[in-house]
């Protein structure tokens, strides 16, 4: 895929900061998104509005962070002047704060990048005459075509400015947009992006068909919950004190079950424990139900390793499961059980089980050993190349730590509830590095995820001080 000169100019630093899915006076979404075809790969829409809320917003954020206020601005300017030759004041600024469409007209693989964002200002072709960079190169259907430099290529239609990778995309689009073919417009973006909010700087998806038949055919048959993936999307704020972003990875409901998903159904939260002093958690409901998937999706069955594990073992887990990092990186776990005593029994049947299917799902490699601890029932003791972790029964809960008391210590540590949105998965993570102090200006970077036989809805928040 070819990169796109004009796009790296009047979008790049805007693509990294997205779309604000307000309407602006005059702007259409629909005119510019029938540039791409119905069933675009990729699609996603930019706002380009200085004054608006949305980059207002992440350029408060940016000089909080060090980045110097005026950034997004200043980017534009300096590459309106040196790549294009053009005055950022003069000749970009009037093109902008309509909302800009990016996507593929193609597959992935084969590229096809296409731009389209509909301008108020008629001095547009006066703008484009001025540029260095930008030549003539006849018309279609009565838009005038210009070359842009070796990379790119632009129209321009009525009050429309399209930005292409090479002519043959440039002239789909522009059939697509005179009704010669059909196009995608807003109720269609937002079918694929899914129900994810509008008041947001970057929104957009990727057509999850388009990336499987990449396939060579030789993975083995997709779970059901894989097969019934459709399209990921994503929205994204800097709006308020903090920036935040949502993702959905949507599904056809109609051939899946609730035992089929990733995680547990519905909204409610697990708590969380060790947020304090600059740590990080990750809570989780039902770890069985993650569990099952996550052998499956590994394709490992859990046999011929003593018990059966999902019978003797990932059928035991009870309601709950936190994973905890202190401010040196040290991570620990506590996961609930149904019943210790036959847990425990599972655990000393199934030792060499246990560090088989560790090894697997993390892919340790080298010799690793497990074995009782000293003086210690229901503790265990895993050695490996550069690690050791205590695991085994505290308190009627299943543990894992890097020594005994601080598996003894997690076993008691009182439950902190999630002060963030629903789902089965919950964490809170410190913007603190391990060994080092908190990044100026960040807050705990919060999330959560929530699953549906719709979609597995993630859901993220940065405060920026």
């Amino acid at each position: 895929m070819r990169l796109l000169l004009v796009l790296l100019v009047l979008v790049a630093p805007l693509a990294l900061v997205g779309e604000a899915s307000a309407q602006t006076p005059g702007g259409s979404l629909d005119e510019a998104l029938r540039y791409l075809p119905t069933d675009s790969s990729a699609a996603a829409t930019f706002d380009t509005d200085l004054a608006g809320e949305e980059l207002r917003g992440l350029d408060a954020k940016l000089l909080r962070l060090g980045a110097g206020g005026g950034a997004i601005e200043s980017e534009l300017r300096t590459a309106a002047r040196e790549e294009l030759g053009l005055d950022f004041d003069r000749d970009v600024r009037p093109l902008l704060g309509n909302r800009l469409v990016v996507g593929l007209t193609g597959p992935i693989e084969r590229g096809g990048v296409l731009a389209a964002i509909e301008v108020s200002d008629p001095t547009l072709l006066a703008a484009l005459a001025r540029s260095n960079a930008v030549k003539p190169a006849g018309q279609s259907g009565g838009a005038p075509l210009f070359r842009v430099g070796d990379l790119a290529w632009a129209a321009v239609r009525e009050d429309e400015l399209v930005l292409a990778d090479s002519r043959e995309t440039l002239i789909g689009g522009l059939n697509r947009r005179a009704g010669l073919a059909p196009g995608l417009d807003e109720a269609g973006l937002d079918r694929r992006v899914g129900d994810l909010p509008r008041a947001s700087f970057v929104r957009g998806y990727v057509n999850l068909a388009t990336v499987l038949e990449l396939d060579d055919g030789l993975a083995p048959a997709p779970l059901p919950w894989e097969a019934a993936l459709r399209t990921v999307g994503v929205s994204a704020s800097a709006a308020g004190e903090a920036l935040s972003a949502e993702v959905s990875a949507n599904t056809d409901p109609s051939s899946l079950s609730a035992a089929d998903l990733p995680l547990a159904g519905g909204p409610e939260s697990p708590a969380l424990v060790g947020t304090g002093a600059g740590g990080s958690a990750f809570g989780l409901r039902d770890p069985g139900q993650t569990a099952r998937f996550l052998l499956a999706a590994a394709r490992l069955d859990g046999r011929g390793r003593g018990p059966e594990v999902d019978r003797d073992v990932i059928a035991l887990l009870g309601p709950s499961a936190v994973v905890t990092a202190d401010a040196r990186g040290r991570i620990a776990s506590r996961t609930d059980v149904t019943d210790p005593a036959a847990f425990a029994g599972a655990l000393r049947r199934s030792r060499a089980g246990v560090l088989g299917l560790a090894a697997e799902l993390g892919g340790v490699s080298g010799r690793s050993s497990i074995r009782p601890l000293r003086g210690r029932e229901d503790l265990y003791l895993l050695t490996g190349p550069a690690q050791r972790v205590v695991l085994g029964l505290v308190g009627g809960r299943f543990v894992t730590a890097p020594d005994e008391r601080a598996a003894r210590r997690i076993a008691v540590e009182p439950p902190v509830p999630f002060e963030g949105p629903g789902g089965a998965a919950a964490f809170s993570i410190s913007s603190a590095f391990p060994g080092g102090p908190p990044v100026p200006g960040l807050g705990p970077l919060i999330g959560s995820a929530e699953a549906s036989l719709e979609r597995v809805h993630i859901r993220l928040r940065l405060p920026v001080r």
